[in-house]
């Protein structure tokens, strides 16, 4: 879960113009004996969703990037918007994806939030 996270904000780090470079899945990824069929918390009104981290929780919008959501019934992919979102009191922390569709979920949120340390491993 670490590593995933790391990844994630290593990868929202950077401004990349998605024309230039196209999301595509690894049709054959290396398998592992992890496989997590998750829930996310989906609303057709992302507002609410954003609402509730920014109100409740006091985090403010730090990064975006593109990402890719895989269905865990149909194995599908789905691109989404990528915003997160950060308090740098608390270190609480959000991804909250935002889908072609205006529904918007709820990827991952966490604590302990803080910066990568050139050398620290990953």
């Amino acid at each position: 879960m670490f590593r995933l996270l790391t990844t994630i904000l290593f990868s929202l780090c950077f401004v990349v113009n998605v024309n230039a470079q196209d999301i595509t899945p690894d049709p054959q990824p290396e398998r592992t004996n992890k496989l997590f069929p998750v829930m996310l918390e989906c609303d057709g009104k992302p507002e609410k969703i954003f609402s509730l981290v920014q109100n409740k929780y006091g985090e403010k919008p730090f990064a975006s990037g593109n990402i890719l959501v895989r269905s865990a019934v149909t194995g599908q992919f789905f691109e989404a918007q990528a915003f997160m979102l950060v308090n740098p009191e608390t270190k609480s922390f959000s991804l909250i994806g935002m889908f072609a569709d205006g529904s918007g979920c709820m990827i991952v949120n966490g604590n302990t939030f803080s910066p990568y340390i050139e050398g620290s491993r990953l």
